[in-house]
């Protein structure tokens, strides 16, 4: 009974440090996530200007994708350098 409680209170540990871990990792992206919607809707906003202006949401992944495949590659996990 004892060493069930030691286990279930070691899991516990355990999935709560993943948690935090997750938490920290998703924050990192909260930047970039930013800056992505406010280019998209720029970009989506374009066709009230001329309809010449419209673009596709694939066309903006491939753009977005195209952009961090070009981008020079960091030592850390900063996600500051494609801001």
């Amino acid at each position: 009974m004892v060493l069930s409680v030691c286990v279930c209170q070691s899991r516990v540990l355990i999935a709560e440090q993943t948690e935090r871990d997750i938490d920290v990792t998703r924050s990192q992206y909260i930047p970039v996530a930013v800056n992505t919607q406010i280019l998209f809707f720029c970009v989506s906003d374009l066709s009230n200007i001329d309809p010449m202006y419209q673009y596709s949401l694939e066309w903006f992944i491939t753009i977005f994708l195209s952009g961090i495949a070009h981008a020079d590659m960091s030592g850390t996990c900063s996600f500051s350098s494609l801001i």
